[in-house]
Order: C-alpha cells, then structure tokens, then sequence
C-alpha cells in the first residue's frame, strides 16, 4: 500500500510512499565481515604474536606505528607475508621475516626481529586497517588468454575462478571480492598497450599501483572520480592531481594503451588494489572545500569507520587517514598520514563522523579551504540500512 491508496492523487512532481521508494537496503550489512580495524600494543614477544578480532581473514593487512615514528606497512596475500610494501615511501618490495608471520581467521600473526620495530615493538601502540577479498591464490597462473585460469591462481569470493577472464593479458595472481567491491592483481608490464581484468562486476573508483621491483617507484593513486577522466596522484608525495592519458577503468579492465613508468614497464612486476563503491558500505568520491570552521556535510549512506581525505589541488597536502578505533567519539580530531612516517597527531578541529556521513568542523587549508576538490574514501561501520529495515544511528 502507499500514500496514494488512502490519500488520494498524489501532486504532480511527488511520487507516493512505498515499498519501491524508500531507502534502498544496504547489500552488505555487517561491514565488519569485509573491511575492519584493529589497535594494539606490542610487546615484542620472541617468536610470533596473534592480533585478533576480526570476523574474517584478511587479504590486504596495512600497519601504522601510531606512538613513534615509521613507516607504514603494506601486506597482502597474493605477495605473501615476508613481502613488505611502504606507502610513505617509494621502495620495491622488501623481504623481511621478522615482520609478518600470517593471515589468519580472525586476524594475523605478527614477528619482531631483532631492531625491527615494524609490528610489534615493546610498549608503542598500532593501528592495523584490514580488507576481505577473495582468498589467497595458491599458485601462478601459466594458462593464456581466452581459456581458464589455472587451478588455484584467481580465487574469486572464496573459489576458483571457472571462466576465462575479461582483457587481453591474464594476472599472475588475482583475489576479489565482488560483493564488498575489493580486488588485489598481482601482474607483470610489457611496455606495451593490453588490458588487465579488475575482477569486479563494475569499475572500480580508485586502483593504487605499486612497482614491486626493477626500480624505486612512486605509488600511484588512479581515480576518476574529478571528471571522468583517468587521473592520478602519487600515494607518498603531496603532489596534485594529474591527467595519466590512459583510457583507464571500464566495468572490467583497466585500459593501459602505452607504457609507463609506474604502472606498465616491460620486465616489472606490479601489485594492484582495486576499489568500487558500494552503497550502504563503501564511497570513493570528491567534495569542494567551503572555507567555513562550521564545515559542510557530505553524504556517504553509511556511519564511517574510516576515512582518506586528500586535497587534488594544494600541493602541500597530506594523506589524512582517520578512523573510529583511534576516534571512538566526535570530534574525531587524531590521524596519521600515510605519506609520512610521523605518529599521530591531534587536531584542534577536524571532522564528525555521523550517522549517514561526515562534517567537517575545521577550515583547514588541506581539507577545507580556497574552494579546492578534496578526494575522500570511506568505509563504514554501520550500513546505511540494516537487515531489520533499520536506518544506521548516529554515534
């Protein structure tokens, strides 16, 4: 039934009240199955150390030391858990094996070497930023385009992938998530034009490229989400936004049509995040400063659990990572960078995480001011809409 049944013609330009138009549900209820944080203390145990809490077994495992100074830590399970990536540098893959010791159920397992305080170190406090996506590969794949992957090489929502792939070049390794809009490609440049499957049912917004060897290369940061175009920043510099001149992201490959030195030499072996919004779970979008300390509101459908907030524009601008674990209550005011070693910093004003977005309570020349476009990603921790037909409430 909806209002036009009991209150007769409804006026032109409204539409009556019903089932069809209400706010959708959210197709991922429980965030916290996809993507989650955890905070620490480490304590430096000889041998390994088991962080839990989380309600699946991760995939991609991102640390930052929040009390001292270092870098941030980039682990996935297509490179495996010796095999670190630094977002606040521009280094290849390192292997270390008194970092990582594995990814686990409900969390990771944790090693700290002798004057390695990457993960664990004695007394100082840690925030780990966890994603889903499809299970780790077991192998490389070796079959060729048009047929099916081999056996164990692309794990698609937990399996096997048992069709041929989208593009004209397969990954070495893939993982996805579709459900949760997450996918990690581990995959090799030619030099040359090809295209590279993503794995999702839609494109994603954001892909964040590393090199993984042959050079020190800068991370890059590809979106459209400023106009459509495929542009790009690079992950650990301040630098702004610029055209990269690649087709980029349809709705299943990304479209390389030339080389390039961050994302497509010939010989280099490269490692690929994807990202997709999701209603009700996850946004990758852009908001114009207002310059006002009472700052606008922005609109994701859900209640944040995180948030990255990058300034296109000023080139002095940090990556600011905030979250709820380190913000159990607004104003949400610590945050690290993830283009810098630094610990965490406490503002004077920054940011509320609300109910079905976010507001900004600063006029901060990085996020908030000379009516620049600020680039957000954001991950929730309540969905917009429940699985009882609930709308998510404020904190």
């Amino acid at each position: 039934m909806c209002i036009r049944d009991s209150l007769g013609t409804v006026p032109t330009g409204f539409t009556g009240l019903s089932s069809s138009t209400l706010i959708p549900r959210a197709k991922i209820y429980k965030p916290q199955k996809h993507f989650d944080i955890i905070t620490y203390t480490g304590d430096q145990t000889n041998g390994t150390r088991s962080i839990t809490g989380l309600e699946f077994k991760p995939d991609f495992v991102w640390i930052k030391s929040r009390s001292f100074s270092n870098n941030h830590h980039l682990f996935d399970t297509l490179r495996g858990p010796d095999k670190i990536l630094r977002a606040s540098t521009n280094d290849q893959e390192t292997e270390v094996t008194d970092v990582m010791s594995s990814f686990d159920s409900n969390g990771f397992t944790v090693k700290e070497g002798v004057g390695n305080n990457a993960t664990n170190d004695d007394g100082s406090t840690f925030v780990a930023w966890c994603w889903k996506a499809g299970g780790a590969p077991t192998t490389t794949n070796s079959a060729s385009v048009g047929s099916v992957p081999t056996a164990g090489s692309v794990k698609i929502d937990g399996v096997d992938a048992t069709a041929p792939l989208a593009g004209t070049r397969y990954p070495d390794k893939m993982s996805v998530n579709t459900k949760a809009g997450f996918s990690i490609i581990k995959y090799s440049g030619t030099g040359s034009a090809f295209t590279l499957t993503h794995g999702l049912d839609r494109a994603p917004d954001v892909q964040l490229v590393k090199t993984l060897d042959g050079a020190n290369v800068n991370w890059m940061f590809y979106t459209k989400v400023r106009d459509g175009s495929q542009d790009y920043m690079f992950l650990n510099t301040t630098d702004t936004l610029g055209d990269s001149g690649f087709p980029g992201t349809t709705d299943t490959v990304f479209n390389f049509t030339n080389a390039s030195t961050y994302s497509n030499t010939s010989g280099r072996n490269y490692i690929m995040y994807n990202w997709a919004s999701i209603p009700g779970y996850s946004k990758c979008f852009m908001y114009t400063a207002n310059n006002s300390s009472n700052g606008a509101f922005f609109h994701c459908g859900f209640r944040p659990a995180f948030i990255m907030i990058k300034n296109m524009d000023n080139s002095s601008a940090h990556w600011y990572i905030l979250d709820n674990k380190r913000n159990p209550e607004n104003e949400c005011r610590i945050s690290l960078k993830a283009n810098q070693t630094g610990s965490e910093v406490t503002d004077t004003n920054f940011i509320d995480f609300l109910s079905n977005g976010f507001k900004l309570r600063t006029d901060g020349g990085y996020v908030n001011n000379s009516y620049h476009r600020i680039f957000y990603m954001a991950f929730a921790e309540q969905s917009g809409k429940t699985e009882y037909n609930l709308i998510a409430n404020a904190r």
